[in-house]
């Protein structure tokens, strides 16, 4: 049995296709027993990403809000077969944690992958030392070995 004590990849309704609050979301977690939620809201390339002010004043948000630890985020779009982020290096101070995730956006530099190549594009993002946590690393259209990038994130 586990015991879930945060939620590391949130998206308020500033990414526009959630549809909670901040507050909302931290009065959810407080119910549920949570000590933690990182908002990992979508950054630039995503479809209704919010503008980058959003990330520039996550250092508004309180450290600790209904005794829930408030961790500023993002999640970052994979944009290249090189691992390439769509973020910026003022995003990347404003912010405390950061998920790396590919979303088939039919973005051109994700054009024809491999495994040789995805492989790739993850060991590359697993040296990028902002970056926390990778999401939808799952999907079949970008299938890399896991047993060799795995072990990377450690």
């Amino acid at each position: 049995m586990y015991n879930i004590i945060a939620d590391l990849h949130t998206h308020s309704l500033a990414s526009t296709h959630a549809y909670s609050t901040i507050r909302e979301m931290v009065d959810s977690a407080a119910e549920k027993g949570l000590k933690a939620i990182a908002i990992t809201d979508h950054a630039r390339t995503m479809p209704g990403a919010p503008g980058p002010w959003f990330f520039n004043s996550m250092h508004e948000l309180p450290l600790l809000y209904r005794g829930i630890l408030l961790i500023a985020g993002m999640e970052a779009n994979v944009i290249d077969l090189n691992g390439t982020l769509d973020i910026n290096e003022t995003e990347r101070r404003d912010i405390n944690w950061l998920v790396a995730s590919i979303h088939n956006l039919g973005l051109p530099g994700l054009e024809n992958p491999t495994v040789e190549k995805c492989t790739q594009l993850w060991l590359n993002i697993a040296h990028d030392p902002k970056v926390n946590v990778i999401g939808h690393s799952g999907s079949p259209e970008f299938r890399y070995d896991y047993e060799t990038v795995i072990p990377e994130f450690g």
